[in-house]
């Protein structure tokens, strides 16, 4: 093999490795309990009813009041599937609060406490596969 070429191959091999992380997608189910009842024990129920679930998702802690925008879901869903590119060693954190009230008078419960979950790709090479020989005899 030609020296140039092979150095060549080992230092493009060098500079994808050493390269900016790479993303993939990435799917999180994210389910929780409803509350029930209020802080003060009243049933959840009639004009009481859950009417919205907010779902804060972040890349770094969500505070006691977020600044991002929340993903809006009914008042009876207690499971979400979100979908992001993620990086190795990145970790995704995930609050959740309950509403009810119309639009225009919501109210909401406090946050739920904090999941958080770190992704961790398994960047492992699979084995070559496919792999060939050929001998040439020469008499």
């Amino acid at each position: 093999m030609d020296n140039r070429f092979s150095r060549a191959v080992i230092g493009i091999s060098a500079a994808m490795l050493e390269g900016p992380a790479f993303a993939v997608p990435a799917q999180a189910v994210v389910g929780w309990t409803n509350p029930t009842t209020s802080t003060q024990g009243v049933p959840l129920t009639g004009t009481a009813a859950l009417t919205e679930i907010r779902v804060y998702v972040a890349t770094a802690p969500i505070p006691d009041v977020p600044t991002t925008a929340p993903i809006l879901l009914g008042g009876n869903v207690s499971a979400h599937t979100y979908t992001q590119d993620v990086t190795n060693g990145q970790t995704l954190y995930f609050r959740v609060a309950a509403c009810n009230g119309p639009s225009t008078a919501r109210v909401c419960s406090a946050l739920s406490p904090q999941a958080s979950k770190l992704i961790t790709l398994d960047t492992t090479p699979g084995a070559p596969s496919s792999v060939t020989v050929t001998i040439n005899i020469t008499p």
